[in-house]
């Protein structure tokens, strides 16, 4: 009943299971122009018969489709203030996982402290190359490591506003299933195992000093 009400008056939910249909709401809502820099393309997954345009701006440290070209997300090669909108997707874990290749990419980072510096210095690097008002999309994920719980998700906003940027929506992708480690027991688990995953809407309000 809830649900067929939901769909019925188009409501845009916090949470959903595809990401392709999360990102879509986002642009909805916060960029009606569509997203214009991507700059850890990878293979292009988010653009892929998803009904999301691919972003005028396409980048990865190590480009793999002809339409990318080869940057670095910390030194990106545009102009200040001159992106209106974009969405990030770096990696998640610190080091192994379902994750690791992509860990690998982005000079041999092994501990949380190494991504945290990477998702900082990506940040600052976004403050310059958005516009005033510019919009962010940053995708990341809670996780679990060396028998502590880091909570991504907080640490990224209170990083972003740091940065310039002000908070304005958040939407939680659910998963069905995730990936189990083989010698995964009872015992040695820990903490609750994630089966979620962020996409934060920042939105540039200041100028970070570069």
């Amino acid at each position: 009943m809830i649900n067929s009400l939901l769909e019925e008056t188009k409501i845009i939910r916090s949470i959903g299971y595809d990401q392709h249909e999360i990102i879509l709401d986002i642009i909805h809502l916060h960029c009606p122009g569509g997203i214009e820099l991507d700059p850890t393309y990878n293979k292009g997954g988010f653009y892929k018969h998803s009904g999301i345009p691919r972003p005028r701006y396409c980048f990865d440290i190590n480009p793999i489709r002809p339409e990318c070209e080869k940057a670095d997300c910390r030194q990106l090669p545009l102009l200040a203030g001159s992106i209106r909108s974009m969405i990030f997707d770096p990696p998640f874990l610190a080091g192994g996982g379902s994750n690791g290749q992509m860990i690998i990419k982005y000079s041999g980072i092994k501990t949380m402290p190494e991504l945290h510096s990477l998702y900082k210095d990506s940040l600052k690097e976004f403050s310059r190359v958005l516009i005033h008002r510019g919009i962010l999309i940053f995708k990341c994920q809670d996780s679990a490591h060396g028998q502590r719980n880091y909570f991504t998700h907080v640490w990224v906003m209170n990083k972003a506003e740091e940065y310039g940027f002000e908070a304005i929506d958040l939407f939680v992708k659910l998963s069905k299933r995730v990936f189990i480690a083989w010698n995964h027991t009872p015992e040695n688990q820990h903490y609750a195992r994630k089966y979620h995953c962020y996409f934060w809407v920042f939105k540039k309000v200041l100028e970070f000093p570069q």
